[in-house]
């Protein structure tokens, strides 16, 4: 049995039910992306992220979100997100090795 001191997962803050879900969606999201461009060849990559945020700029347009502050932030971190994902995979070996 553990204490909440031993349990190093950081803690999201107390949120509405809505936000948890939209937070875990992103979450799944990027992790599904990151593995995605993981697999392909190191030199096909940055297209892979080119295309990652074309994609999400198109939904953000489709949504009215296109231009505003709020959409453009949550869009560049989930860009620096992915990036830093794609290389934490890496750097445990990849998708191949199971060490993800």
């Amino acid at each position: 049995m553990s204490s909440d001191a031993d349990d190093t997962a950081p803690r999201l803050p107390e949120i509405a039910p809505e936000q948890r879900e939209a937070f875990e969606a992103t979450r799944r999201s990027l992790e599904r992306l990151a593995m995605r461009i993981v697999a392909l060849p190191r030199e096909n990559r940055e297209l892979a992220f080119a295309a990652a945020r074309k994609s999400l700029e198109y939904a953000n347009r489709e949504k009215g979100y296109e231009g505003h502050p709020a959409a453009e932030r949550w869009l560049n971190e989930y860009m620096t997100s992915l990036q830093i994902r794609v290389a934490e995979i890496d750097a445990r070996g990849g998708a191949v090795s199971g060490n993800v």
